[in-house]
């Protein structure tokens, strides 16, 4: 049985509510006492998943800042109760705790977990990343259990076609969802399409005083409200003619096999497009080889249920996109965070060509 939910009033005395034996208690408890002290600075961590961790410190000033552009973009007449039910480990989490604290909204907190709704929801706001909606869309009771949120925010990663569509046939129709863009250096979402009742590809900034640019290293974010410079990422895509920007993947994550340049988040996604259900979590990376550069390999949580269904889908696809190797490696994936490790090096041990039985 797990805990039960509960509402913590935004003041310095709403921490009292938290029960001791919530499973993030002493974090949590550091970072509200945290708020209501004269501390300047806020420390974050960002996640990992495209580079080393790392602690960054932004000013209140900043954290305000951000919590405020979500709360107009989201809802300009009123301010809502936030669920929070992401771990505090990380940016998202700790966005969810400052944005009702800046707005002065109550909170309702339930444990993080990979299916997280555990109780009713009193809230009509919430952060969820991909895997936990996915969880909770496959689980009645808790999919019956959101039927009060009036907005869904995902982040931390793509989305698959399975969960859009699964989104499409679930979703009440007084409940907006959007697929959110942004990053621990950009304390969080800057950007964000919606995904119902609306159905967009492109991200739109959250705010007209954000802008962008492609460059040679990535996606350039200018965001005066947060910080002085502009931000550089390592996104790669597209802007449109009409300002708004196609995620294509990332820079570094980039192939060349043979000559030719491969994206793998591009394969991922058109992989689930034509297998449809039933994959177990996968990404595409690559290793080195002496004659075309770089080889795609497929890595995955769990052996597939159908494997002679992949080989037929590869046979289908240019030479360049077909994996050489595929590799079990269930440690890559982060249940917690939804995040993929992507590993590049150290994968030879786990290697098996797709032509062996």
């Amino acid at each position: 049985m797990g805990l039960a939910p509960v509402i913590l009033e935004p003041s310095k005395r709403g921490i009292l509510g938290l029960p001791a034996s919530h499973p993030e208690y002493t974090l949590f408890r550091r970072l509200w006492e945290n708020w209501f002290s004269d501390e300047p600075l806020m420390p974050f961590f960002t996640s990992g998943s495209t580079g080393a961790a790392k602690e960054l410190r932004f000013s209140r000033e900043q954290v305000q800042a951000s919590a405020r552009l979500t709360q107009e973009w989201l809802s300009p007449q009123q301010a809502k109760r936030w669920l929070l039910c992401l771990p505090l480990t990380f940016v998202a989490g700790r966005m969810v705790l400052y944005r009702a604290l800046v707005s002065q909204t109550p909170l309702q907190v339930m444990p993080p977990s990979a299916q997280p709704i555990q109780g009713k929801v009193q809230a009509e706001l919430v952060s969820f990343t991909p895997t936990m909606l996915h969880a909770i869309l496959n689980h009645a009771d808790a999919r019956s259990a959101l039927s009060p949120l009036q907005g869904i925010l995902l982040g931390g990663g793509p989305l698959s076609p399975e969960l859009q569509q699964a989104i499409l046939h679930w979703a009440p129709a007084h409940t907006q969802i959007w697929h959110t863009y942004g990053m621990t250096e950009t304390l969080t979402h800057v950007a964000a399409r919606e995904l119902f009742p609306k159905s967009e590809t492109t991200f739109r900034p959250i705010s007209n005083c954000i802008h962008w640019e492609m460059t040679e290293l990535g996606l350039k974010i200018v965001h005066p409200a947060l910080q002085a410079e502009p931000i550089q990422t390592g996104d790669a895509g597209e802007i449109e003619q009409d300002g708004s920007f196609r995620w294509t993947g990332r820079m570094d994550s980039m192939l060349k096999v043979g000559g030719k340049k491969v994206w793998p988040e591009e394969l991922e996604h058109r992989l689930q497009e034509e297998h449809g259900p039933g994959l177990p979590r996968f990404y595409f990376t690559g290793i080195a080889d002496s004659v075309y550069g770089q080889r795609l390999v497929l890595v995955m949580e769990k052996a597939p249920e159908n494997r002679k269904k992949l080989q037929q889908i590869f046979l289908a696809w240019h030479g360049s996109e077909r994996p050489r190797y595929w590799a079990l490696r269930p440690a890559d994936f982060n249940a917690e965070t939804g995040k993929t490790a992507r590993a590049q090096k150290g994968l030879e041990p786990d290697l098996k060509e797709w032509e062996a039985d």
